[in-house]
């Protein structure tokens, strides 16, 4: 099987996640996507900003419409900081190794600093890296740094177009009451409407 796995607070999650997924969807044809919202994660300093209840609800409607997507828990379940390292040893028992391939999806800004991930040398024994290039960033800088930097051919760079947005940036432009709604899916956009989320 191939699996791959995506991490990350998705607070909210927004259109460049998706867009992220239907890429490594299209270039791959995983037999699985897991999407694994994180409890702590080690690089953010506050906590989410939405509960895991929403945070969770919000993704079942971004990912309605994709084949072959899981939802999984596994970091709410772990006390202290949510290491990806943890995480994948743990899916790793979860998917036996023999026959399956797990990737890894990252946007090309974490990629560029995956050399400071937690034990990110073991990292790269269990997994291969997706990710995608973005306005500002070449192919051949993804490429360059996955090869002098990681010293490593286990990553695909994908050619299909990202969607330039953050959560951070979704949560600001709600608290400078600026327009949001087109970095969302209609589904979660009404969602975070009607649940009054980041102080709409």
């Amino acid at each position: 099987m191939k699996i791959g796995i995506f991490g990350g607070a998705f607070d909210p999650v927004h259109c460049g996640h998706t867009a992220l997924a239907a890429g490594f969807q299209a270039d791959i044809s995983p037999d699985l996507l897991l999407l694994v919202p994180t409890a702590d994660p080690p690089h953010r300093a506050s906590p989410a900003l939405a509960s895991k209840e929403d945070r969770v609800e919000m993704l079942s409607y971004a990912f309605s419409d994709f084949k072959n997507v899981q939802i999984s828990d596994l970091e709410f379940k772990r006390q202290g900081k949510s290491y990806t390292y943890d995480t994948v040893c743990a899916l790793q028992q979860q998917f036996p190794a023999a026959g399956n391939t797990l990737y890894l999806l990252v946007g090309s800004d974490e990629f560029l600093h995956f050399h400071e991930w937690y034990k990110y040398k073991e990292l790269l024994n269990m997994v291969s890296l997706y990710t995608m290039c973005r306005v500002g960033v070449a192919e051949r800088e993804l490429v360059r740094y996955g090869k002098s930097v990681l010293k490593t051919g286990r990553f695909f760079i994908s050619k299909k177009g990202c969607v330039p947005v953050s959560s951070s940036e979704i949560r600001d432009k709600i608290h400078e009451r600026q327009s949001f709604s087109q970095f969302l899916s209609p589904k979660v956009y009404n969602y975070i409407e009607t649940k009054g989320l980041y102080g709409v």
